[in-house]
């Protein structure tokens, strides 16, 4: 998930091919439904759904 590995909107925009305003709307319906307020709270509730694998 790009938002979780810190990647700017504008980044996360292009490499999907939709525009700044897409992805802004589409990241606030999640944040609404999830009911989060912040990238960081989503990247936390990412990590402990789908942990990185420890070495």
């Amino acid at each position: 998930m790009c938002v979780w590995a810190g990647m700017p909107d504008k980044t996360i925009a292009y490499g999907l091919k939709i525009s700044l305003g897409t992805l802004r709307v589409h990241l606030s319906r999640i944040f609404r439904k999830l009911r989060l307020d912040s990238r960081v709270k989503l990247a936390v509730l990412w990590e402990q759904a789908y942990p990185r694998s420890r070495q």
